[in-house]
């Protein structure tokens, strides 16, 4: 299994148990704050991705972190955007029952 496999798998994980253990109001709230703080980033490092940022730059080792920061941060919204779809489609198929 190759590592973009794994990471998929890992992240399916994550979905379900968010989605298994997390109120919904509660993601929505999540999802909105993980936004804020992607915003941050592109306002304090003036780029749109963190691979920008690494493409644009010298990076120290400060530079770095904030990278994978980032990286991390957008990684977690995706998989709260995921959970709140889950969510919503499980929500849906109760009212359609």
């Amino acid at each position: 299994m190759g590592r973009f496999s794994v990471s998929l798998l890992q992240n399916r994980c994550q979905v379900g148990k968010i989605t298994e253990h997390i109120p919904f109001n509660w993601k929505i709230r999540m999802s909105s704050k993980i936004r804020e703080v992607i915003a941050e980033f592109r306002e304090t490092d003036d780029v749109e991705h963190p691979e920008d940022l690494v493409i644009e730059s010298n990076l120290g080792d400060e530079e770095w972190s904030d990278v994978a920061q980032w990286q991390s941060t957008r990684r977690n919204c995706a998989i709260a955007k995921a959970a709140i779809c889950v969510d919503e489609t499980h929500r849906r198929a109760e009212v359609d029952v």
